[in-house]
């Protein structure tokens, strides 16, 4: 996803070389099927079924999306890769009530904030 996000934010660059670009919205959802690789048996019956090494699979589970969607907001915003013109947010929306809660509010993807993050 970052490789993506990166080569858009290229792209909107060269066409629009000053200024702000777009917003990042990046939205998970309740009751999500990647719940299920967190359950032993599961996660080892797909691993077989794909053929792959079981160990890495159960970071994959999504079982809180409010989280998840909170560490992937935040692996945008401190990634390298993507325009410092980008902002980005976070989003959960419930699959029940159909209602979207907003997580990370919006925020732009920059140096200042990946120093902070990394402790600089």
């Amino acid at each position: 996803m970052i490789d993506d996000l990166a080569y858009i934010s290229q792209l909107a660059e060269a066409a629009r070389p000053e200024g702000d670009l777009f917003e990042i919205a990046v939205i998970h959802h309740t009751q999500c099927g990647a719940a299920r690789l967190a359950d032993d048996d599961f996660r080892h019956r797909h691993a077989e079924r794909i053929g792959v090494d079981e160990s890495g699979l159960s970071d994959y589970a999504v079982v809180d999306p409010t989280a998840t969607v909170a560490a992937d907001v935040e692996r945008v915003r401190a990634s390298a890769a993507i325009s410092t013109r980008m902002r980005v947010s976070g989003h959960v929306y419930d699959v029940a009530s159909g209602l979207v809660a907003t997580v990370s509010p919006v925020e732009p993807v920059g140096v200042e904030g990946r120093r902070a993050r990394a402790g600089a």
